[in-house]
């Protein structure tokens, strides 16, 4: 036979009995409409709220527009056609420490060009500048050839 605890009893319980339809008073009856309303407005004020502060957290996500990067993007494509060989002993990209360390680098390097005085002058022709001296001279463009007539 199962193990009964202290103080269970032989009978099993019987199921509650139904609840029946409550009643709802004329006060009660008065209130629900009002307090309906006001839980709206306060939910519509609290969205209100949300809303503008999002709006002012996208503001300030916003990139600083100083300069327009116009033709940086031709430089970008000339610099990696021309790519020189990897340097050794330079920080690895597989692991992260290396990816932290390159970052940081960076992030070091961006800071004094955003400091320098030319750049801060006149960033567009700083950078052109620097692509100038660093890029080698383009090649001239060969002028097209007719094609013979047969």
């Amino acid at each position: 036979a199962p193990r009964r605890t202290m103080g269970a009893s032989k009978r099993p319980k019987a199921a509650a009995p139904a609840k029946a339809a409550t009643t709802v008073s004329k006060r009660a009856a008065k209130k629900g409409p009002r307090r309906k309303v006001a839980s709206k407005a306060r939910a519509a004020a609290l969205v209100g709220r949300l809303e503008e502060t999002a709006a002012a957290d996208a503001a300030k996500r916003r990139p600083d527009r100083r300069f327009r990067a116009d033709g940086l993007f031709e430089a970008i494509e000339e610099i990696a056609a021309a790519a020189p060989a990897r340097r050794k002993n330079l920080p690895g990209t597989r692991t992260n420490k290396g990816k932290r360390r390159v970052e940081e680098e960076e992030a070091e390097r961006l800071e004094a060009v955003l400091a320098h005085p030319a750049f801060v002058a006149d960033p567009l022709g700083a950078v052109l500048q620097h692509l100038n001296a660093t890029l080698p001279p383009a090649a001239p463009a060969e002028p097209a050839r007719r094609k013979k007539k047969r």
